[in-house]
């Protein structure tokens, strides 16, 4: 079995834990590193790894809202490596998180999410 995965979080990027055991991905916080590779590339790695054995199912948690050009391209890599996983049989859920303040960025995570076809909701979060 995969050992878990975590990824502190600093000022520039989120905190990103994929758990193996409790079939969960969280990641934390805004997303603006020098290079976006570093961060979510080890996350696309594990999700590889992860989906290796058949009808893995996966609850994802995003609570990022600000990224910048790199993020938002490394972030749609791992809305696509997802959309491949599930289109392969996996059961993968997603709820991205949005500050009640800000309709702006819902707008946003709405253009992420167009092409995706596994279940995702786009929830106000609770203050």
């Amino acid at each position: 079995m995969m050992k878990k995965l975590h990824i502190e979080g600093t000022r520039y990027s989120p905190r990103i834990e994929l758990d193996p055991e409790t079939r969960t991905l969280l990641i934390e916080g805004d997303s603006y590193p020098e290079n976006a590779v570093d961060v979510y590339g080890p996350l696309i790695t594990a999700l590889d790894e992860y989906f290796e054995q058949p009808n893995t199912p996966l609850n994802i948690k995003m609570l990022s809202f600000f990224q910048n050009t790199s993020s938002s391209k490394m972030i749609t890599d791992m809305l696509a490596r997802l959309q491949h996983f599930f289109d392969m049989g996996h059961p993968v859920e997603l709820t991205w998180f949005y500050p009640s303040d800000d309709l702006e960025i819902k707008d946003t995570f709405e253009l992420f999410l167009e092409d995706a076809s596994f279940p995702y909701s786009i929830t106000q979060l609770e203050e």
